[in-house]
């Protein structure tokens, strides 16, 4: 059976049961989502960031999935190039990304926390990649979906996915980056709900936050990026959520201490303007001695903070002043 007609398949399994769902849970609803936010944050409207990422009832039908299933085909069929650029998580280790040809990693994939000044060149490629824009599941129907190594064989059946297709790759790839037990000093969760997402975050930071997301749109591949004004974000914990490649929005959030956080506008020789946000941890004492970040920079762990860029689709949680 190819692997299109697997993916046809899902959608179709996935469609019929969100719709009977849809029938009999009154939460499937954006509005009901947005009632859900009111109660947690009465007087801060839904940011757009997380709007543009609900089901609407109207979009519980096929052309909804279908336009699921043509972002899917497309994620899976570039993942090789997406693998460059999967330096989100303090986790990723050069023998674990032994797939990298490190001759054509660009040079500002990390980078020194003294390099983020006004006039600074910066070549941040992975700010030109495209964010997945698969929709968050309502808890009701996140619940219901297992989400497990242990479930691996039940979610491929559940998908009606073939275990050697490159969905199933993915499939396993995600869920084996939530199971990855965290760092010392790290608090990290894998949410597969718009409700799971928010609550995760309030344990964390409480009802007084602030959201920030990259909104730098490029408009070339690989951009010339120079350093506008750059403002850091006073907390003493943030909170970064990276969007992972799924067949629905599932989002790894984790809390590192000692990170400082940054909203860099950057412009472009291309006409490219706009904000990223730059991460830069302060204490890399417990990260591998394999990481990419040391490789790239040619020192040792612990020795001075790294940083990196956010990639688009990115959600910060940020406490409020």
């Amino acid at each position: 059976m190819s692997f299109l007609t697997n993916i046809l398949k899902f959608v179709v399994v996935l469609s019929v049961q969100l719709v009977g769902l849809a029938a009999s849970k009154s939460d499937v609803s954006s509005s009901t989502a947005q009632v859900y936010w009111k109660s947690l944050f009465p007087h801060t409207p839904l940011p757009g960031v997380l709007a543009n990422q609900l089901i609407y009832p109207s979009d519980l039908s096929g052309d909804y999935f279908r336009a699921i299933l043509k972002d899917m085909v497309t994620k899976f069929r570039t993942i090789e190039v997406d693998e460059k650029f999967k330096y989100d998580s303090p986790k990723v280790e050069s023998d674990s990304a032994n797939k990298l040809d490190y001759d054509n990693v660009h040079k500002d994939v990390f980078f020194f926390e003294t390099k983020l000044h006004e006039g600074a060149n910066m070549d941040a490629m992975e700010l030109t990649i495209g964010e997945n824009n698969v929709a968050f599941l309502p808890r009701s129907i996140a619940d219901t979906i297992p989400f497990s190594s242990q479930n691996f064989s039940q979610i491929l059946t559940y998908f009606s996915v073939s275990p050697e297709s490159p969905v199933a790759s993915v499939i396993k790839e995600t869920i084996e980056l939530c199971e990855i037990p965290a760092l010392k000093g790290e608090l990290k969760r894998c949410s597969t709900s718009f409700e799971d997402f928010l609550d995760y975050a309030i344990s964390l930071l409480g009802k007084h936050v602030q959201i920030f997301t990259p909104s730098l749109e490029t408009k070339s591949s690989h951009p010339n990026l120079t350093v506008g004004h750059v403002t850091q974000l006073v907390g003493k914990s943030v909170v970064m959520c990276h969007k992972l490649n799924y067949a629905y929005a599932v989002y790894l959030c984790h809390s590192l201490k000692r990170t400082h956080l940054y909203e860099v506008y950057l412009i472009g020789k291309d006409g490219s303007r706009g904000t990223s946000l730059a991460a830069c941890h302060q204490d890399t004492s417990s990260w591998s001695a394999k990481h990419l970040a040391f490789h790239v920079l040619k020192v040792q762990p612990g020795t001075v903070p790294i940083c990196h860029f956010l990639k688009k689709g990115t959600i910060v949680w940020v406490p409020s002043p």
